[in-house]
């Protein structure tokens, strides 16, 4: 018989005691026991097609005698590593290195146990950014190599494919992989102004806004998915998108 239970993980920031009082509470609501894990990693850091595991370098820590182990050494990744694998059942633990955002799930979306999305800054974006200044424009460079670099890494356990990606700006990353399943739709961030208010100004890329929701609902709808957008410009300037802000609870 299947039962429903949450695994509570630490952040890995200090003082999220609201976050983690999360768990208890949908417990309660659901009649679900909420059980802690001796692991510190952040849910943005983390994609599962349930027989790997993908997260991203620094990763965070696990639990020894109630103190915090650093991964300073490859015993202590390993270490991790198993941890990991028994909490989740994953065959194996990929961690990715050099990317462009800590959370995994700021460019990358598993839609579903055989495919993933990854997201691609594209030459014509590249292109604006350096029209907008050279600054700008080598980091538009570096983000559409690593994130290259990273898909193809990713073919090695799941099919990839691509999805635009808005540029890098303002040390925030835009993207349309933060998004959200439910059933048989994916909510997906949108931008349209800096910061969500009108008067903040535009982004650097705003001429190709409808091409990118429009390739977005392309690559979503080929998985069955309908993309539902929702205003995001206020989160990514915060650091996140719907899927830090959000969890679907599954069917049993």
């Amino acid at each position: 018989e299947r039962k429903l239970a949450f695994y509570d993980l630490e952040y890995t920031e200090e003082d999220r005691s609201l976050d983690d009082r999360l768990p208890i509470e949908l417990g309660k609501h659901l009649g679900a026991p909420v059980r802690p894990f001796p692991l510190g990693l952040d849910g943005g850091n983390f994609l599962s097609n349930k027989k790997y595991c993908f997260t991203s370098e620094p990763m965070g820590y696990y639990l020894r005698r109630e103190k915090r182990v650093q991964l300073s050494s490859n015993q202590d990744r390993r270490a991790f590593f198993q941890r990991l694998k028994t909490l989740t059942g994953c065959e194996r633990v990929v961690a990715f290195r050099d990317t462009p955002h800590a959370h995994i799930d700021m460019w990358a979306k598993i839609v579903n146990d055989e495919n993933v999305v990854v997201g691609e800054v594209e030459d014509q974006a590249v292109h604006l950014a350096f029209q907008n200044s050279p600054a700008m424009g080598m980091a538009a460079r570096k983000s559409q190599k690593q994130l290259a670099r990273l898909a193809q890494q990713f073919a090695k356990y799941i099919t990839v494919t691509r999805i635009p990606m808005p540029l890098p700006y303002t040390d925030t990353l835009r993207n349309y992989t933060n998004a959200l399943i439910v059933n048989n739709a994916i909510l997906v961030p949108s931008y349209r102004n800096y910061l969500g208010n009108q008067f903040d100004g535009d982004y650097p890329d705003r001429t190709l806004h409808f091409e990118y929701e429009a390739r977005v609902k392309q690559v979503y709808g080929k998985f069955g998915l309908t993309s539902e957008f929702i205003n995001a410009d206020a989160l990514i300037s915060d650091g996140g998108g719907i899927h830090c802000v959000t969890m679907q609870v599954p069917k049993i």
